[in-house]
């Protein structure tokens, strides 16, 4: 994680000032650690359950500072894979909060995975030795170990979004696996699911547009996602 944030300098990624390994007492190498700038401000996780879907205008920032840090990202080849709500953390700087992109823990990760297991339906889930991301918030290439990019992360940007939008996380199942299949085979789950969250219209099509079960049909970079979900909302772009 140190030596993934280390190269990026975005002011919503979490910043590493420092990293490496403590010393035992015999001289030998110990457990590694980081230093990071310190954050006050509780994650985004708690932030929407604690007063439910957020304004308008708080989660398209929210959602473009995330969006910059990640094609910041991109750009030094480094997909996240693990975009979350408890990895959006907050810093309080002259009483506003500050979103902020942690946890590249499992970024260029090479640990190996487990060869897909093959079920009597077709479909192979990808189940790896060590949990590479979270299931609730992962894109279909990851489920199925299939190939990852920047539109793996886009992804989870558009579950991200409908998150703080709704308040509602649209893969909450008891028992996510159960709705694998659908998210890897089509995209009738993600639709369904999205207008029966109220959200409709062009913004619905803009999420859809994200969550499109092939990645190579998917809004292709974040930046490109956050503007065009801001227009969607009929936003203007205070930056313009």
């Amino acid at each position: 994680e140190a030596l993934a944030l280390s190269k990026l300098q975005h002011p919503n990624t979490l910043r590493i000032f420092d990293f490496g390994y403590m010393k035992e007492d015999d001289g030998e190498q110990g457990a590694p650690f980081h230093v990071s700038e310190y954050l006050d401000g509780g994650n985004l996780e708690s932030h929407v359950r604690l007063r439910g879907a957020l304004p308008t205008n708080e989660a398209i920032g929210i959602l473009e500072g995330i969006c910059g840090a990640c094609a910041e990202a991109h750009e030094h080849n480094i997909i996240h894979r693990d975009i979350k709500p408890s990895n959006i953390l907050f810093a309080r700087v002259r009483g506003e909060l500050v979103s902020k992109l942690a946890d590249f823990g499992i970024a260029h990760s090479n640990v190996p995975k487990k060869q897909p297991e093959t079920r009597d339906d077709g479909f192979g889930e990808s189940v790896s030795t060590v949990a590479l991301f979270s299931p609730r918030w992962a894109a279909p290439e990851q489920l199925c170990g299939s190939p990852e990019g920047p539109r793996t992360d886009v992804y989870a940007l558009g579950l991200l979004a409908i998150f703080m939008l709704s308040g509602t996380v649209l893969f909450g199942d008891d028992d996510v696996r159960l709705t694998f299949n659908d998210r890897v085979r089509g995209d009738t789950l993600v639709d369904s699911r999205i207008r029966q969250l109220g959200l409709s219209g062009d913004v619905a099509r803009v999420l859809g547009k994200a969550l499109l079960a092939r990645p190579e049909d998917r809004i292709s970079n974040a930046p490109d996602f956050a503007q065009r979900l801001r227009e969607a909302l009929k936003m203007k772009n205070t930056n313009s």
